[in-house]
């Protein structure tokens, strides 16, 4: 399965598990987010997708769930907004529709981090390759922070992952602002675990302090 098309029926997706839920986010610059809105809502409603999807200057994000035909028509028209054509597309299947409508929502943000001042379509970091993931690990400048919530934590989490601490996600600014000298050192090389979604993870690459000699910060790549 790729990125480029929805989940077929295979042998991988039994007929029992019928319904294609398509998770998918791009960060890219809408000028005129009311206006896509409209066309976007109807397309989902006319080929029974549902689900919900946030709409912002910044982008989109959200998770819709549908036949496989109706998610491929979704997808071919959020293909043809501004800068979607390449957009990531994560799959997986139900055994009965997982939403009871279908909303798309104007929002400030299509990540809820309510922090004046960034731009996720111009500052971000590098991106590592999965294979390459384990590698950065043993690098000892390595700093691997993860930014679930605490109960995500406690039930499991990398070896040796730094903890902020928050019980939502939202408070990941404000904890990493308060306490982010606690344990990123001058010289280090913070990066993100692949159990972070990255969506949000872009955005947080802005906001820890930043010394002038830490490297720059690392997300492994397609994993949200």
């Amino acid at each position: 399965m790729t990125a480029r098309s929805a989940a077929p029926h295979t042998a991988d997706n039994p007929a029992d598990m019928p319904i294609c839920v398509a998770a998918l986010y791009r960060f890219t610059g809408f000028e005129n987010p009311p206006a896509i809105r409209a066309p976007l809502l109807a397309t989902c409603e006319e080929n029974g997708v549902k689900g919900i999807l946030l709409l912002a200057g910044e982008g989109i994000n959200g998770t819709i769930a549908g036949t496989d035909a109706g998610i491929e028509a979704v997808l071919t028209h959020i293909r043809q907004l501004p800068g979607c054509a390449d957009i990531v597309v994560k799959f997986s299947r139900a055994p009965s529709m997982p939403f009871l409508r279908m909303k798309v929502r104007l929002k400030k943000e299509i990540v809820t981090m309510g922090v004046e001042g960034t731009d996720p379509n111009h500052i971000v970091g590098t991106y590592v390759a999965p294979k390459d993931w384990n590698a950065l690990l043993e690098h000892p400048d390595t700093i691997l922070i993860d930014t679930r919530n605490d109960y995500e934590v406690a039930v499991g989490t990398f070896e040796g992952a730094v903890d902020p601490k928050i019980k939502t996600f939202r408070e990941f600014p404000i904890g990493s602002a308060k306490n982010g000298t606690n344990y990123l050192h001058r010289g280090a090389h913070p990066v993100w675990p692949c159990s972070a979604p990255v969506a949000s993870v872009v955005k947080n690459q802005q906001r820890l302090p930043r010394p002038k000699d830490w490297r720059t910060f690392t997300t492994l790549r397609e994993v949200f």
